[in-house]
């Protein structure tokens, strides 16, 4: 019999441990590269990007320009001089935005080192099974993996702190030659020279490896072992000159967010952080964060039990492990008692490899005593770190300061001629690289001297504000003033991660009504929307371009008082179908229309964001007002047609990857690709209609695919049902062409989880293939759905008003409730309508509720538009075709009569319609012997409009 597998097996158990170790080194890479430009870059960072590109003697000396203030980074330079280095190494002609992302490449790389650094440190002074357990739980560290990647010097401080403390405790233990044992104090005097080059706080870990080497030499009773203070000295006095920083830095006074911290609070601190890292829950009042609580329960018991576990084996490494994790804490908290420095355990996190090697040690010493409870000590150790990397990267709250969403909402408003400025050369670096669009304008930036710009406000604004908009990131006090008293603020934004909020602020000059098109004949006529009439457009740039943003100027007049309007900008195909996105408050709620003075003309700067899958053609832009609070709109029955405009196609295609969607995919065939789907809700009721878009991209000029078709399939793959939707085309699709298909798929009456399958047909009807990276298919599974079913009832419930007229041939409304004689000018009043299903319907109908006016009292036939409506699917969320025989539904709507309603009769109607088909007949009522398309619900008298209204008989 062969011997090989016997050898590979003697191989394997030879070398478990390097095994293991490259197991962890492998995983905190992987882990630590993953994502690695999740968080935005921050201010922090943006800092430090910017100090390493100054030259050699202001990377020096740290000064730093903020806004108006020119103040002194703190931090020793050793980092920003190797971020410099990197930089050069590393940037990218082709690519300059990687930069940023390349940056954090050198922090990464600096903290795998720590995992064999532990191990190896762990190894020496306790055992190697501490060793494995020690290297795994600084791999998966998620305090590691924050400071890993980030543009910060944490991640080389830990590695810098942990290669000194390792070298001493070699030389100390050594009994090799004396020249080894040179060598090796020499190593830890270079690293901890670095240390405190790279941070000033690493005066504490060198203090405490002077204080090893005073009760080495104590304990050896040698003089002749206080030999290695001399070699010491040398990297003490290599840190010599950073020393009046560090006194500069405890005499410059309290700083912003910090104070004095009681040190149960600060070693509380170092347990949770160490082991939690800063993206765990700790709301007491929440369920993760009393799990939270447990687990730093857990690691506390873990770390005494290691301390005594360490006791008991080896006292001098007890002692040697606790001082490597007290001695920082304890200076840091001495240091705290003459001036508040202390922000979190980040501060102390040179400290950090010895809390692992010691909780380390309490999972080695449950081991020893039961493998089981070991393997269960384990777990508990890594599943909360675990739980917190995972927190990293899915949790948005513990993101750092969100400066991409920010970016990206300037991007997405920004139109040719818009320019931004930034406050300080910091948020130059930490945020102007996001910009995808928007131009950067080299002014009012402080000047390279970081001294600041001395020329007014006036002189430095007044150009950037001819015909455009400036976007401010951050403007300081002088600027804002000057802005807010020359300028209109149309839109103002903030945006908060776990740090500070960061905000950017956007001005246009006036814009003079006189510049404006005049509404036509036609469109005058309606123009008044609630009170707010509106007397000229134009927009802003001819023609729109697909995917990018448009700005429409709209020039109003209050001519009374009006509350605080939102105005919607439809941009509508021959369809009727709204391509853009301009749902907003005017000057996006910086002046509400209620501050506006009545009788004179405001001109809004309106944001239309126009879709990338938007084909180029002519569109009728169109405008709604509507009161949020009441829900009343104007015009009621639908947009004000403002006029024509153009709408081309993108001078360059948009790369999809830059397109907003749910869930990637990629899916090519037949000529297209499809490359995103957004489903509005991840669990639906039985019985409604799943909101469904999808995404493709035009890959060939004469695509064979036509239309793509949306299945939903049961456990037995079969198909329920199914929504298909046309490809629009057009006479000239071109390769890179962007489109978006709507689709509303219909769910079962049965609850369940169902697989949602994408096909996409020719012409024909047929099925086309579609590849997925390498794999064909004929259909693509996109998501399970989750299909909950709806409580459903057959009771008949009381009611103020019973009716029992059928609706159609499967529907029954059998009453509703609500005064609607109580209707007031103004006033609100909910009607509750109960409808039965009495077969199976398979329309999905919309309700309407109006009041209508009459031509008298006893007229059932209406006498002009509805005054007030209130449309939908019944229930919210109930729409028709998911009814079953018996069920009773209650729709409850809410009807505002506007305020100027005139005078005269009116009636309170429903009826069903289908939305698909708004110009099909409705469904017919036998009421009161007479056969019409509505139910008549109760009749009103508005006598005047101060006048309560009455009831008829």
């Amino acid at each position: 019999m062969s011997t090989k597998p016997s050898r590979t097996k003697q191989w394997i158990a030879s070398h478990v441990d390097r095994i293991v170790l490259v197991g962890a080194v492998l995983f905190a890479a992987l882990l630590r590269a993953w994502d690695l430009d999740l968080m935005s870059i921050w201010q922090d960072e943006g800092l430090s990007l910017y100090r390493a590109g100054l030259d050699l003697g202001n990377i020096l000396r740290g000064f730093i320009p903020l806004g108006d203030l020119v103040t002194r980074d703190v931090h020793p330079p050793l980092y920003f001089l190797l971020l410099a280095a990197w930089s050069q190494l590393v940037t990218s002609d082709l690519w300059p935005s990687s930069q940023v992302w390349l940056a954090r490449w050198l922090s990464l790389l600096a903290s795998l080192p720590a995992v064999p650094l532990t191990w190896a440190l762990a190894r020496r002074l306790l055992d190697r099974r501490t060793g494995l357990v020690a290297a795994l739980l600084a791999a998966a560290s998620p305090l590691y993996l924050w400071y890993a990647q980030e543009i910060r010097s944490y991640s080389l401080v830990v590695t810098l702190g942990l290669l000194a403390v390792y070298l001493l405790a070699r030389a100390l233990d050594d009994d090799g030659s004396a020249r080894n044992r040179l060598l090796l104090l020499l190593g830890c005097a270079g690293a901890s020279a670095m240390l405190v080059w790279t941070h000033y706080l690493g005066f504490l870990l060198v203090a405490f490896e002077v204080l090893v080497v005073v009760l080495h030499a104590v304990r050896a009773r040698d003089r002749r072992a206080m030999a290695p203070l001399a070699v010491l000295a040398v990297g003490i006095l290599a840190a010599l000159p950073l020393l009046p920083l560090a006194l500069h830095r405890l005499g410059i006074g309290a700083e912003r967010h910090q104070h004095f911290v009681p040190l149960a609070v600060i070693l509380a601190d170092v347990v949770r952080g160490f082991g939690l890292g800063r993206t765990f829950y700790l709301d007491p009042a929440s369920t993760a964060g009393r799990v939270g609580a447990v687990a730093a329960l857990a690691f506390a018991a873990l770390l005494l039990t290691g301390l005594w576990h360490a006791w008991r084996a080896r006292r001098p490494s007890a002692l040697f492990l606790a001082g490597y994790l007290l001695a920082p804490v304890l200076g840091l908290y001495a240091i705290t008692l003459l001036k508040p420095v202390y922000l979190g355990s980040y501060h102390l996190i040179a400290a950090s490899p010895a809390f692992y090697i010691l909780v380390a040690a309490g999972v080695s010493a449950i081991a020893t005593r039961s493998r089981s409870a070991g393997i269960l000590a384990g777990a508990v150790a890594i599943a909360p770190m675990v739980i917190a990397s995972a927190n990293y990267y899915v949790e948005p709250r513990f993101h750092k300061d969100d400066l991409r969403a920010l970016a990206r909402y300037v991007d997405q408003r920004a139109v040719p001629g818009d320019v931004l400025a930034v406050s300080d050369p910091v948020l130059d670096h930490s945020f102007t690289h996001l910009l995808r669009r928007l131009p950067v304008q080299p002014e009012p930036r402080p000047q390279a001297s970081g001294l600041p710009d001395p020329r007014s406000p006036d002189q430095r604004l007044s150009p950037l504000l001819e015909g455009r908009r400036l976007w401010f990131m951050a403007p300081g006090d002088p600027d804002r003033e000057w802005l807010d008293a020359n300028a209109v603020l149309v839109d103002a934004e903030a945006f908060r991660g776990s740090g500070m909020p960061v905000y950017v602020r956007a001005y246009e000059a006036d814009t003079d009504p006189e510049t404006l098109d005049p509404l036509s004949d036609s469109a005058l006529e309606q123009a008044n929307l609630g009170g707010l009439r509106l007397i000229a457009w134009r927009a802003g740039q001819q023609p729109l371009e697909a995917g990018h943003a448009a700005r429409v100027y709209l020039a109003w007049r209050p001519e009374g008082a009006v509350p605080d309007y939102k105005v919607a900008l439809r941009l509508l195909d021959t369809s009727g179908r709204d391509w853009a996105e301009g749902d907003h408050e005017p000057f996006h709620g910086e002046l509400p229309t209620s501050d506006w003075p009545v009788g004179e003309t405001t001109v809004e700067p309106h944001d239309l964001l126009v879709s990338p899958a938007a084909p180029p053609g002519t569109y009728q832009l169109g405008v709604t007002v509507y009161d949020p609070s009441s829900g009343a709109v104007y015009p009621p029955d639908g947009p004000l047609e403002l006029g024509e405009v153009d709408l081309s196609r993108p001078q360059a295609p948009i790369d999809p990857h830059m397109v907003e969607v749910g869930d990637r995919v990629w899916a090519e065939g037949g000529g297209i690709a499809v490359f995103g789907i957004s489903a509005s809700k991840a669990r639906v009721n039985a019985g409604e209609h799943l909101p469904v878009e999808i995404w493709l991209q035009v890959t060939e000029a004469e695509p064979a695919a036509r239309s793509v078709r949306l299945e939903l399939i049961d456990a037995r793959g079969r198909v329920l049902s199914a929504d298909e939707e046309q490809i629009p085309l057009g006479d000239a699709a071109t390769p890179g062409d962007l489109r978006r298909l709507s689709f509303g798929v219909p769910m079962p009456p049965q609850g369940g989880t169902y697989g949602l399958r994408l096909r996409v047909l020719d012409d024909g009807g047929g099925t086309l293939w579609l590849r997925r990276g390498l794999v064909p298919s004929r259909g693509v599974w996109l998501r399970p759905v989750l299909v909950a079913a709806p409580e459903r009832t057959t009771t008949v419930p009381e009611m103020d008003n019973r009716l029992d007229v059928a609706v159609g041939e499967d529907i029954e409304l059998l009453g509703f409730d609500g005064g609607i004689e109580d209707l007031l000018p103004g006033e609100s009043v909910t009607v509750t309508l109960y409808w039965k299903a009495t077969g199976q319907v398979t329309t999905s109908y919309h309700v309407t509720l109006q009041v209508v006016p009459t031509a008298g009292l006893q007229s059932s036939d209406p006498a002009g538009p509805p005054v007030a409506q209130s449309d939908g699917v019944p229930a919210g969320n109930r729409p028709t075709d998911g009814w079953v025989g018996g069920e009773v539904i209650a729709d409850a709507r809410t009807l505002t009569v506007p305020e100027d309603a005139s005078p005269g009769a009116y009636m309170v109607i429903a009826a069903l319609y289908d939305p698909q088909a708004p110009d099909a007949p409705r469904p017919l009522v036998e009421q009161d012997h007479q056969q019409r398309d509505f139910v008549l619900l109760g009749r009103l008298v508005i006598a005047t409009p101060s006048a309560n209204r009455v009831r008829s008989p």
